[in-house]
Parts: C-alpha cells; structure tokens; sequence
C-alpha cells in the first residue's frame, strides 16, 4: 500500500471513530438524562398478572357477568400461571375469561394497563369501565403500544373477557399490569423517550430534504433521502406510546411493518443514482426486489394477515442482511472514480445495520443472552434494546446523509472548478473584446477622418459651385458693359463712363452677393421669401445688362430649404447658357402634389 493510500485510510479511520463516539457518547449522555443518572436504575412500578396480590386466575369459556355469583364463583376457574403455556390453553378457541382480586395495592391511584390484545373488555366490580375492536372487530390492529388506563378502585375485582384466534389463548403475564398512574406516566415518558427524539430528527430531515428537492428537482437525491427518513420517522411515532395518549394508533400501527420495506426501497434507488446499477446490476434488482416486497406486503396486509406477518417478519430481517451484503459487494467491485468518501460511509452505514439486526435476531431467538445482557447492563437492555430497529435506521440515516454530502461537497468542487475556467474563458473573451473594439475604434477614426475629407472637399466644390453661379452672371454683364465702354470710349465718352460706372457697380454687387450668398449658407433658407429673392435678382439682371425680362409667377407652394436654395441658383445658371446659346430659355417649377406650374423667362 502506498503512503498517499496509507494516509487517506488513517484518515478515514479517525473519521469512523470520532463519529461511532460521538455517536456512543450521545447515546449514554441521553440516557442519563433520560434514567436521571446513570448508577441506579428507574424502571416502572407495578404489578404484572403473576403477582400474588392479584390472584389471578382464568377460565376458558364464556360466562355473563351480570347474573349474579357468575364472578365470583370457583366453578370453572383455574389459576393463571397453571394454565398458560399447556397444550389447553394453546388449543382453545373463543372467548376466555381473566380475573383478578386485590385489595391494599399501596397505590395512591391505581390504574389498569392492557397492552398486546387485540380484543378485549374491562370489568370492575360487575360494571363495564372499557371495551376494545369488540362490536365489529378488526383483525388489522396492533395493541403492543397502546396506551389506556383504567382507574381502579381501592379494592374490589376486576374481570377481563378476552377472544383466544387459531394460535389460541393470546395473553401472556405482562399483558395486564396494575401501577401507580404517576409511574406509569413516567413509564411512557423514559422508555419512549429515544423514539420520540428520533422521530423528531427522522420528520425534520425528511422536511428539510423533500424541500430541497422541491426547490431543484433535476437531482432526485434529496427525494430519495427524504422518503427514507420519512420512513423511519413514520415508524417511530406510530409504536410510540406516547401518542397512543392522544390518540388511538392502534390501525395506524399495524402497517409499521412496511416501513423497514419502504425506507429500503428508497435508500436503494439512492445508492443507484449515486453509484449506478452496479456489478451484475445488484443495486438495480435489490431494488426490484424491496420493491415487489413492500406492494406484496402492502396487499397481504389486508388479504391476509398471516401471510403478512410472515413476510415482514424475521424472514424480512434475514432478507435485508443479505440484500445489504449484496449491495456492498457490488458496489465495491464496480467502483470507479466516485466522489471521495461515499463508498466508505455507504460501507460504514450497511455494516452498522447489519450488526444491529445480528444483535436483533440473536436476542430474539436466545433468551438466556437477553437475560445475560439484563444482569450487566440494565439501562441498555431497558431503554435501547427494544428501540434497536430504530437506532439502526437512525444510525443508517446519518450515514447515507454523509453519502449525500460528501456527493454534493464534491459537486461543489467541480462546479467551483467549472467556474473558475468560466472565469477564465470569460476574461479572455473579454480581452479578445476590447483588443477588437480598440481596433474598430481605430478603424473608425481613420475611417471618419477620411470622410472627414471627403466632406470638406464635397463642401469646397458645392461653395465653389455657388460662387461660380453667382459671380458667373455677375462678371458676364460686366464683361459686356466694358466691352461696350471700350467701343463708345472714342465716340461717346460720357456713355462709356457710364458703362464703366455701371460695371463697377456690378463687380461690387457681385462682391456683395458673394457675402449674401455665404451668409445664405449659413442662415435659415427655408423662412426666406423666395419670390423676393427672384424679383430682387432680374431687376440686378436687367439693370446690367440692359435687356427686359419676361416675369410670369405664380404663388408658389411651400418649399423646403433645398428646393428655394436649387431655384434660386438655377435662374443665374440659365442667364448663363442664354449667353452661350441663342434662344428664350424658360424654368418651369411643378409644385409638388399639386399641378400646378411656374415659369419664370429670360430674354
């Protein structure tokens, strides 16, 4: 064995360890508490059938305890202790009586205890103080923990009619017990105190897990856990006399049973979740198997109560060692890379139960070992051997729990892995992210700054344009006027002053409506008059150049900023081409969405 194998074996050991004394020391601090030390023993008080003080005798047959000297006679009546236990008693079949005589019980208030019976009715001093499953009987009941006390008085006889089924007279001599009400309170309290408590540990793992599965239902772990403990918890409250106080359990009781069947069957569909089939499938038919067992009870239940006391009862003991040896052994042989530590608290789980229900089964079928273990260790023997089935669910529950978190522990780690290379992924996507935004950024800037450009030359050839249109029309009638001065300069020198007057007036108009035109450029087009801006432009146009111009508009209809800005530059234009060409140009507008035309003529 290697060191690293070594250690982690070490380590596992501590753990099984410290949790078997955990486990010890609560145990013992428990009963402690619960016997109020633990040097002297406190068991109840009270008088069993055998006791001499009760004088208790039977008679095998029925009677009427109403007619006179019927209970009180010797006829019929045989001591108890002699008739228990022979072939008689064994071969009888119907109603059986049981009396019993006291006086001076030394009990400040004496009560009556039955437990174990089926069917019975209660008589004190000829009166009938309580009767039970006697008018339609119910054969599906279980007495053991039922909890009724009958008042007594100080002396006087009590008769108890019974109902003998095919196994014949079924009272033994702890059937009926006489105490002291405050013992047999105190009784109830100690001995079920352990199923209390771990009926209450057993409901509050159930809730806590059915409620994580509730909240993630994608991992059917918490549901099988939780139905193992609801299980063991169900058996804990209903054979605890406790709660026979409040209420009669008795019906409830007789299917405690099927507990043991259903728990198993949930714990095995947990560990096939957790570890697979298994070698040979194991796990897989151990559940198959638990399963058919508990609906093959669950229906003998009500059709046939011997064949369902026979298949939960010692059978389904020996059948659960072995199908809990099945199970570890397949899964041991099947292991591959499970999560650390379940295979071992699984192991550690089986192998408590199946020492449990060895001890169970040797007390059961040896009663000198029971004896044995009385006489050295009272306390034990008093308040956890009977409760040794539910110990080792308990004991069985804790374990399958370090299962379950230890799975989910490890779970965590992959998910913890899984995030960190999440992280990991997401920063360097990040960095590829910004490493392409900068990029574009970069792109974008060149990008924009060539468009930049572009704009600004685009800009360059539309003022260009503009000023062309402008200064075009202007410095042509100039050109004309100094043409004109020049050929009248040796013939009329006053009309060729003139026309050099005129010219520079044009070229200083021209100057202006180049200022006009970059202010247009920059003011609101669209709110100017744009009729206003045309008369004002062929009255300079006549005036220069000498010639009419024919003027034909009408109202025009309401027109964007570019429109005003493309009539008003393309009427210099067509004086232009007049110039270049012979003819009578004319500039039609249609109005949009209307019809109708304006034209407007240069001569």
């Amino acid at each position: 064995m290697s060191s690293t194998r070594r250690r982690q074996a070490g380590r596992l050991l501590l753990q099984y360890c410290l949790f078997l004394t955990l486990i010890g020391v609560s145990f013992v601090l428990l009963t402690a508490l619960i016997n109020g030390g633990l040097k002297t023993p406190h068991f109840p008080q009270g008088l069993d059938m055998a006791d001499d003080k009760l004088h208790a005798q039977i008679r095998l047959g029925d009677l009427n305890p109403a007619v006179p000297g019927n209970a009180e006679g010797r006829a019929g009546w045989e001591e108890l202790a002699s008739v228990l236990g022979s072939s008689a008693a064994d071969r009888y079949e119907g109603v059986y009586w049981v009396r019993m005589t006291y006086r001076d019980l030394d009990m400040h208030s004496p009560r009556v205890w039955i437990r174990g019976v089926p069917q019975y009715e209660v008589y004190v001093n000829g009166t009938s103080v309580l009767a039970f499953n006697n008018e339609r009987p119910n054969p599906r009941v279980s007495t053991f923990t039922q909890f009724r006390l009958v008042p007594l008085p100080p002396e006087g006889t009590i008769l108890f009619r019974f109902v003998a089924g095919k196994d014949g007279v079924g009272v033994h001599i702890n059937s009926v017990m006489i105490a002291d009400a405050d013992d047999a309170y105190a009784h109830i309290l100690r001995q079920n105190a352990v199923k209390i408590i771990l009926g209450v540990v057993f409901a509050f793992m159930a809730a806590v897990s059915l409620f994580a599965y509730l909240t993630n239902r994608r991992n059917p772990l918490f549901l099988y856990f939780g139905l193992l403990s609801l299980g063991q918890g169900f058996g804990c409250f209903v054979r605890s006399e406790a709660l026979n106080y409040y209420v009669d359990a008795s019906a409830v009781s007789y299917y405690y049973p099927l507990a043991w069947p259903f728990s198993m069957v949930a714990y095995l569909a947990f560990l096939e979740r957790l570890y697979g089939a298994g070698y040979l499938s194991i796990v897989r038919r151990a559940r198959q198997l638990m399963l058919a067992c508990f609906l093959v009870s669950a229906a003998f239940s009500w059709a046939n109560q011997e064949a369902y006391d026979w298949l939960t009862g010692p059978n389904f003991q020996f059948l659960l060692v072995l199908v809990l040896a099945g199970v570890s052994f397949s899964i041991l042989r099947s292991k591959r890379e499970k999560p650390e530590g379940t295979i071992e608290w699984m192991l550690l789980g089986n192998g408590i139960i199946f020492l449990l229900w060895i001890q169970r089964w040797l007390l059961s079928h040896f009663y000198a070992l029971q004896e044995w273990i009385f006489e050295r260790f009272p306390l034990y023997s008093f308040y956890w051997q009977p409760n040794i089935g539910y110990i080792a669910g308990f004991i069985f529950a804790l374990c399958t729990a370090r299962v379950l978190a230890s799975y989910l522990g490890d779970m965590q780690k992959q998910l913890a892995k899984l995030n960190e290379g999440l992280e990991e992924q997401v920063k360097e996507r990040t960095a590829d992210l910004e490493r392409m935004h900068l990029q574009l950024q970069e792109s974008m800037r060149e990008k924009f700054e060539a468009l930049g450009e572009v704009a600004l030359l685009e800009e360059r050839n539309r003022i260009s344009h503009e000023i062309h249109d402008i200064l075009g029309h202007k410095l042509i009638g100039t050109i004309i006027q100094m043409e004109a001065a020049r050929r009248l300069m040796d013939k009329d020198m006053e009309t060729a002053q003139a026309k050099l007057d005129s010219a520079l007036e044009s070229v200083r108009k021209g100057l202006s409506d180049v200022r006009t035109a970059v202010r247009l450029m920059k003011d609101d087009f669209a709110n100017r008059d744009l009729v206003a801006y045309l008369n004002e432009l062929m009255d300079d146009t006549e005036k220069m150049t000498g010639v009419t111009i024919e003027r034909s508009m009408t109202p025009l209809p309401p027109l964007d900023a570019m429109r005003k800005k493309t009539i008003y530059h393309a009427l210099p234009g067509r004086n232009h081409e007049r110039n270049q060409a012979r003819g009578l140009p004319s500039i039609p507008f249609l109005a949009p969405g209307r019809g109708r035309m304006a034209h407007l003529l240069a001569v």
